[in-house]
Parts: structure tokens; C-alpha cells; sequence
């Protein structure tokens, strides 16, 4: 008969509370449940609410190990532990920067400010390419599209996250980065082939295995070409979380799911049978939300299956081995001081990584460096998330308070909605006519027409524009016209930063592009300054 501990050990809680509740103080009381997953709007306020939590946490468990304590800390647009962290630039844009040895300080130091408030599993880094330029959810969130270069920084940043302690995720395995459909609202189908796969998608995660990741996520993704099916997503196929993940590629550590409310997955009571199948597959850990209907109906599907012989008590054994492995390896390491969170020292590293990444597209007038005695319009959107793994709606917007920085002339600052309308169009072409250069920030606008709209008319209307793409690199599909247009990879703070002193030639530009958009190919990059 299965030990009701071995069920319990498959959850990964999250829960609703900036401090911990009495419920689930209980659950880790009573419960050999693994650990548990912390997401920003519901339990990340600051460093030191979130340092006291952790311990909670950790002193609620009876175990003589460690829980894991998870979030998503990816950079870029996903940080589920906010400011005043530093808030780094993402995979993409260390992708343009291309230099493994700075990816790997960049995990390190995010592992760092992690492990400083007691989190010991980060749920990065993201190992799909990003061949899509109508893909939502993953964009920004890939190192780029060739597999042998988003495999060279996926090891790196395993490294460095592992080299403090923080267990490192690869996600989101087999790879759903070739979709234009978002896994939280829908089944994404890779239609490739299975030598396709092998050749690109794969690539990553094998190099994540080989530099020791401790965790893989799976992909809430149908690969028809392995599994037969359509409607299977893979974190619930054998085939693919046993045969392939474990047996042909060797990875030997914890597999857990991506969280289990996305639409991808069945919701309500149908859920069950997913969640039953996802065991079976030979997934190790589940990653629950804070819907406690949910947390009754798995916790109750398991148990009956269980006592019905559908889930083997060997696959449970095996599970746990996995699972107590991690939590041994995590409970050895000690906690670095907080003073870490936001030092100075991951400041300057944060500017050093966002100023490599900076990529200058097109400069057909030499507009670049701007002058500094020049009047400049800056235009921004206002920040929205664009998919449920954002955190952008935390931002404010940057872009002109920077440029101010280090300008020398008169500054105007407008900010319009990331969907502007006719009305904000028309306002902001009259404004544009009274300064020498126009600015304007925005946010994949190949996704979001109303901005190609925008900058097409600031074209027409001014002979001087500068378009920064402040996320992803195919907002230029919006705009075609544009004669200037750089790839700032991000609208955080620090990254904006470098983007006006690269703007004003005080950095030089020597990013290059990660992926392919529209003629400009992989590697291209003209060099400023």
C-alpha cells in the first residue's frame, strides 16, 4: 500500500499571503510536502518580508531538510522577486550580448539574492528558442533562436545559479518556443519532425543535463511527432518526461510541471485525470496554485489512485529519491546576507550585461549618437503584461527620465497606452514638430498594430525619429519605414539606463541579434561608438 507521505511529497504548494498562513503552516506541519512555490503579486513584497517568510516556511516542517522554496526569477520581463532586487535584463538580451562568462555572473548574482532570502530553486532558465515572432509567452524569455547558441548560455546559466546554491530549471521541456499559441490559454502543437526536434529543440536541455541541472520543467505542449497525438500535452506523455527526458537523454534530477491552472491543462474536476497521468509519466513534483479546490481534488485524485493501483509504488519510490536528493543538496549551503539584494556591486554588473546587449538594427541617417544640445521628444507606452509570466506591470515608464540624464537639452516626455488611439496619435505627431529628435520606446508592436500606427506617423511627420524596441526585436515588422532602430531587450530600470547612455554614444553599441528579423539575419549588429 502506498505511504500517504509519498503522495503528500508530490506537492508543491503556493498559497495566498505575504505572511504565512495558518492553514498552510498546518499542511507543512502535518504534511511531508516537498516545498512550495512563491509568486510576486501574492507573496513578494520586499527582501526582508520575503526573508521572514521563507523561514516560516522552513520552521513550520518538521523534516530535518530543507523544503524548496521556488520562484520564477527569469530577468528581463519575469521577476517574481521585485525591486529593490536588481532588476536584470532578460535571456534574450544576454543572448545579444553573447558572452557566456557574463551570463554565468549574471545567474550567480541572481542565485545570490535568491538564496539571501531563503529561495532555493529558480524556475529559469528558459531553454526554448524563440523562432516565433508571434509567440507571447516565450519572445524575450529565450536566449534566441540557434540551438548551439541558446545551449552555450543555458549551461552557463545553470552554472551559475548551481555555483550558490539555487537548484537551476530548465524549462519548458521538450521545448515550446515555435508557437504562436500561449500555454496559460490554450494547447500549443509543435508540428516538427522528430529529427527536427533532436537537431534544434532538444539542444538546450541537453546542455543544461551536462552542466548538472537539478530541475526540469515540463512543457505544457502537444509534439505530435513523438507522442501520436494532438491534444496530449507532453508533461502528461511517458514517451516523452521518461523515455526521452530520462532514459535517452540520462537527466536525473526532479521534473516538475509548469503550474497547473494554465488552460493548457484540463481545469476543474477533468483535472484529476491529467494530474494522475502526469505522475504516471514520471513527473516528480506538481506545481499547484493557490486555488484550494484545486489542492483538494489532486490531493484526493492521487490517494485514489494510488489505492487502486494506478500509480506504481515503484514510480513513487523513485520519485521521492529524486526529490529528498534535491532537498539534501539545497540544505547544504549557507545564507549569504541580504545586504546582497540590490547591492551596488549587482548594479554595476546589471548595467555591464544591459550595455553589451544593446543592438543598433538600422541607422540609415546616422542619427546615432544623439547630440546632446538637441531637444528630444520621448514617447513611451505605458508597461502591461502581455502574457501570466510578466511581472512588466510592475515598471513605470524610464525612458525619458534617462534620457534626461544624460542629455543636454530640452526633454519632453509623453506616454500613451500600449494600445494608443487615433486621438493619442494625433496628439503626439503635433508635439513632435517642436523637438530635433523623436524618441519612441515600444513594446512588441508586432503583436499590437496601434503602435506601428504610431511610430508610422511620427515617420511622416518628422525627419528624425529613433525607434527602441524595449522587449522583444520584431517590433520593426510594425514598422518598416523606421530608419533608426535599436533593440534595448528591456524597460527595467537599470537596462533603460544603458539604453540612453548608448543612445548618446557615452556606451558603445556591439550588441547582435540573437534571431532572426525580417532581413537582418543572426549576428547582425552595427557597432556605435
Amino acid at each position: 500500500m502506498t505511504d500517504q507521505a509519498s503522495l503528500d511529497r508530490r506537492l508543491m504548494l503556493s498559497f495566498d499571503g505575504m505572511t504565512l498562513p495558518d492553514d498552510v503552516e498546518n499542511m507543512l506541519a502535518d504534511h511531508d510536502v516537498s516545498g512550495v512555490t512563491l509568486f510576486r503579486p501574492h507573496n513578494c513584497e520586499s527582501p526582508g518580508q520575503l526573508s521572514e517568510l521563507t523561514a516560516a516556511i522552513q520552521n513550520a516542517s518538521s523534516s530535518d531538510l530543507a523544503l524548496l522554496i521556488a520562484l520564477d526569477q527569469e530577468g528581463g520581463q519575469l521577476h517574481a522577486f521585485g525591486a529593490p532586487a536588481t532588476m536584470w535584463p532578460g535571456n534574450m538580451a544576454l543572448g545579444a550580448a553573447n558572452d557566456p562568462d557574463l551570463t554565468r555572473r549574471v545567474a550567480t548574482a541572481i542565485g545570490t539574492e535568491l538564496r539571501s532570502v531563503g529561495v532555493n530553486v529558480d524556475y529559469a532558465p528558459n531553454a526554448d528558442l524563440t523562432t516565433n515572432p508571434n509567440n507571447p509567452a516565450t519572445g524575450a524569455r529565450s536566449f534566441g533562436e540557434r540551438p548551439s547558441h541558446v545551449a552555450t548560455h543555458v549551461g552557463a546559466f545553470v552554472e551559475g545559479l548551481q555555483s550558490v546554491g539555487v537548484a537551476a530549471t530548465m524549462k519548458h521541456f521538450p521545448g515550446k518556443g515555435d508557437s504562436s499559441i500561449d500555454s496559460h490559454h490554450g494547447l500549443p502543437i509543435l508540428d516538427h519532425s522528430e529529427i527536427e526536434l533532436r537537431e534544434r529543440e532538444f539542444v538546450p536541455f541537453a546542455a543544461a543535463i551536462a552542466s548538472g541541472v537539478q530541475v526540469a520543467m515540463t512543457g505544457h505542449v502537444a509534439i505530435p511527432s513523438m507522442t501520436g497525438s494532438r491534444e496530449l500535452p507532453g508533461t502528461l506523455s511517458r514517451t516523452i518526461n521518461t523515455g526521452l527526458l530520462r532514459d535517452e537523454l540520462g537527466f536525473e534530477g526532479v521534473l516538475i510541471t509548469d503550474a497547473l491552472d494554465m488552460k493548457s491543462l484540463s481545469q476543474g474536476l477533468e483535472q484529476v485525470v491529467d494530474v494522475i497521468s502526469a505522475v504516471r509519466s514520471g513527473v516528480d513534483l506538481l506545481l499547484m496554485t493557490a486555488d484550494a479546490a484545486q489542492q483538494d481534488r489532486v490531493t484526493r485524485g492521487l490517494a485514489v489512485a494510488a489505492s487502486r493501483g494506478l500509480i506504481a509504488a515503484s514510480t513513487l519510490e523513485e520519485a521521492d529519491g529524486r526529490v529528498l536528493r534535491l532537498r539534501r543538496w539545497v540544505s547544504q549551503y549557507d545564507t549569504p546576507s541580504i545586504d546582497t539584494v540590490g547591492s551596488a556591486d549587482h548594479a554595476e554588473l546589471c548595467l555591464e550585461a544591459s550595455a553589451a546587449s544593446i543592438t543598433l538594427v538600422k541607422d540609415d541617417k546616422s542619427l546615432l549618437p544623439l547630440s546632446l544640445t538637441a531637444s528630444v521628444l520621448v514617447v513611451e507606452t505605458e508597461p502591461t503584461i502581455l502574457t501570466p509570466a510578466d511581472t512588466s506591470n510592475y515598471e513605470v515608464p524610464y525612458l525619458a527620465d534617462e534620457v534626461r540624464r544624460v542629455s543636454g537639452g530640452v526633454v519632453t516626455r509623453v506616454v500613451v497606452p500600449h494600445t494608443p488611439t487615433a486621438a493619442d496619435v494625433a496628439s503626439v505627431v503635433k508635439q513632435c514638430r517642436s523637438s530635433d529628435i523623436v524618441v519612441v520606446g515600444t513594446v512588441a508592436a508586432n503583436l499590437e498594430p496601434a503602435q506601428g500606427v504610431l511610430v508610422e506617423a511620427l515617420i511622416a511627420a518628422h525627419d528624425s525619429v529613433v525607434a527602441v524596441s524595449r522587449r522583444t526585436p520584431w517590433d520593426v515588422l510594425a514598422y518598416g519605414a523606421i530608419g533608426t532602430y535599436v533593440c534595448a531587450w528591456s524597460a527595467n530600470a537599470l537596462p533603460t539606463r544603458a539604453t540612453a547612455s548608448a543612445l548618446y554614444g557615452d556606451s558603445p553599441m556591439t550588441g547582435k541579434l540573437p534571431t532572426t528579423v525580417s532581413e537582418f539575419p543572426v549576428g547582425h549588429g552595427l557597432v556605435r561608438g
